[in-house]
């Protein structure tokens, strides 16, 4: 038994048929964008499979605000997820502490190279610090210490805690 082939004029389909299935291509290699309900021209970049990338785009820049303080508020607590975990592990006995003067506020603690050229480092990782420490198995040459050490050590190549 062999198919028929119908042979259609330009935008004549079959009542309830899209374009977009492949079984009747357009005449003119138009694609058919679901989403927007349009015509896009050859070489359109498509998401979702059978939406355009602008009418992705469009759909999702009005629905950010939607879902976005609740984004911000699960990412927040990830970060803080992160550092408490690369800062225990830095720590001493797990515990989050400054190696210098054994200050165990976690606001106040952060990440030091033990060799310095932090600065150097991070903008070579292009990442951020505790996914990168943690991504990477938490490699050496990393401690915990706290801000007012940290900068102590970078201004002043000392810590005035150890200087006493």
């Amino acid at each position: 038994m062999s198919k028929t082939v119908v042979h259609l004029k330009p935008f004549q389909f079959k009542k309830g048929q899209l374009a977009w299935n492949k079984r009747v291509p357009h005449p003119e290699g138009l694609l058919w964008c679901s989403k927007g309900q349009h015509w896009c021209p050859p070489g359109t970049e498509f998401e979702r499979t059978s939406w355009c990338k602008a009418c992705a785009r469009l759909y999702h820049a009005e629905r950010r605000p939607l879902y976005r303080d609740a984004k911000n508020k699960a990412s927040r607590g990830a970060r803080v997820r992160l550092r408490a975990e690369v800062l225990a592990h830095y720590g001493t006995n797990g515990v989050p502490m400054c190696q210098c003067c054994g200050e165990r506020t976690l606001e106040f603690l952060g990440i030091d190279h033990i060799e310095g050229g932090g600065c150097k480092h991070k903008k070579e990782i292009h990442a951020h610090l505790y996914k990168w420490l943690k991504d990477h198995g938490f490699p050496e040459g990393f401690r915990d210490l706290c801000h007012n050490c940290n900068q102590s050590l970078g201004a002043y190549g000392y810590c005035p805690h150890k200087s006493s």
